[in-house]
This record gives C-alpha cells, structure tokens and sequence, in this order.
C-alpha cells in the first residue's frame, strides 16, 4: 500500500531514523517511548516455553517478526543471541525456518496473534506492550517474560519533516506532546517501559 501524503511527523526506530537523517529527510529526531520484548504463547502455554531457549526445542512453532522488514524482528534475534548464541540464532532463523517450524511474518508482527489463536503456532516473540495488550483481552494467550539479561529494549523515536510539513506548527505541539510526561504515563500504562 502507498500512502501518498506529505507527513508532518515521523516516528520509527534508531536504525530507520539515522537513514531519514543521512538521506536528509529529517534533521533530527528524539526518543518517546521504550519497549521491551516477551513471549506470546497460547493460553496455558501448551509448548511449556519457559524462555528464549525453548525457541530452539524441535516441535515448537515459532511465529517470528521478519528481522528483514521489522525492527523488533531484528532485536529478537539480538536477544536469543544473549539468550543462547549463535547456536540458537541459527536454529531459529535458518534450520527451523528451512523445516517450516519458524514462520517468518510477511505482513506485520499482528500476525503473529491470530497464529497462535489458529494454532498454527506455539510461540511468538513480540513487543512486551503488545503480550501484556493480549493478556488483558481475554483468556486465548498469555506471555512469558524474557529476563533483563536476555531482553532487548527498543527505543521509539519521533522527528518533525521538515521538506514536506504542512502544518509545523502542529506538529512541534504534537511531538512536544508525544515526548512529555503525560504520553510517557499513557505509554506506562500499556506496558512500555519509563524512562528514556
């Protein structure tokens, strides 16, 4: 899909922005909110998954955010790296994507939600927000947490575009708004982490 409008704001993760920045699309850009990572796993965790490691186990369905479109794909390796090297890496993301036991995600992340629910999958690593969002909804998925010592946190980060905003004005108030306290407080209580 394009979406053919000029923005006024743009908000992504640090790689995306220092390219906008290098490309000199935007000319600075400052962080609004943290996230850390978790493990969606259907209800009652039938794959018993304890941790990054259970990833690896042969049988376990793994969905997993395409590290080649999505930043937190690319943070969810980084983190089974901490969790069990290069070893676990490669079984993740060559040997059981090769056997069809980790599912690559083609569109979006969100994917991963309704395989669990079709049970075409038994874990899914994905924003910590997004596994607590889930767990609030009902009773069909729960997380398992990831230890800080293998967590990754993500880092958001918004910039004004300065070549094609329409409405600068606008969109100072809303970045000023999105890196205030009263955001950070409303990201809180979704489960993103505080502090920058």
């Amino acid at each position: 899909m394009l979406i053919n409008t000029p923005p006024d704001v743009y908000t992504a993760g640090r790689e995306e922005m220092e390219a906008l920045l290098q490309e000199g699309f935007i000319q600075s850009y400052q962080p609004y909110a943290r996230n850390g990572l978790a493990i969606l796993v259907p209800a009652a965790n039938p794959a018993d998954t304890r941790g990054l490691q259970d990833l690896g186990r042969p049988g376990v369905r793994v969905a997993m955010p395409n590290p080649a479109y999505e930043g937190v794909g690319r943070l969810i390796v980084k983190a089974l790296e901490k969790a069990g090297g290069p070893e676990l890496v490669k079984q993740v993301m060559e040997e059981k994507v090769a056997s069809g036991e980790t599912y690559l995600t083609r569109i979006h992340h969100r994917e991963t939600i309704n395989l669990l629910r079709d049970d075409l999958s038994d874990v899914g690593p994905v924003w910590l927000s997004e596994a607590i969002y889930q767990q609030n909804l009902g009773k069909s998925l729960d997380y398992v947490p990831i230890p800080p010592e293998h967590d990754v946190i993500g880092q958001y980060f918004i910039a004004h575009v300065d070549k094609t905003s329409r409405h600068p004005a606008a969109a100072k108030k809303f970045i000023d708004f999105m890196t205030g306290d009263t955001a950070r407080k409303i990201y809180a209580g979704y489960g993103f982490l505080t502090g920058m």
